[in-house]
């Protein structure tokens, strides 16, 4: 049986616009927001840690042009710069969207266990 019972949950996933291209006002970079609860409790219901609002942010971009190809996330993709090219914004900005969500999932799941549970160590 556990010590404790970790339960976390979503809040809010946000998306603001960033920069825009001046002659159409089309998104070239979107920030996501995601805010997440999460509280631990041992297994007799007492709470040992609780944070209602932790948040994460991350930009990316929209479009072939803004889509760094030399960073590290766009080297893990699998993509390379002819499949970039040949993509529209709207799967671009799917993909970024994707991979910008999973990459702030691991984040706060390793803030949630430096928070939590690591200080009891």
């Amino acid at each position: 049986q556990a010590d404790s019972v970790l339960k976390t949950k979503i809040i809010s996933v946000d998306e603001e616009t960033r920069s825009v291209t001046s002659s159409t006002d089309t998104a070239l970079q979107l920030e996501t927001i995601m805010t997440i609860s999460s509280e631990l409790r041992s297994s007799a219901g007492q709470l040992l840690w609780r944070d209602k609002k932790l948040r994460t942010s991350k930009v990316f971009g929209t479009s072939g042009d803004s889509v760094v190809t030399s960073s590290a996330a766009f080297s893990s993709s699998g993509l390379s710069q002819s499949d970039l090219n040949s993509l529209d914004s709207r799967e671009i900005t799917r993909g970024q969207e994707k991979e910008v969500l999973e990459e702030m999932s691991d984040k706060l799941a390793k803030k949630v266990y430096e928070l939590a549970v690591l200080p009891e160590f």
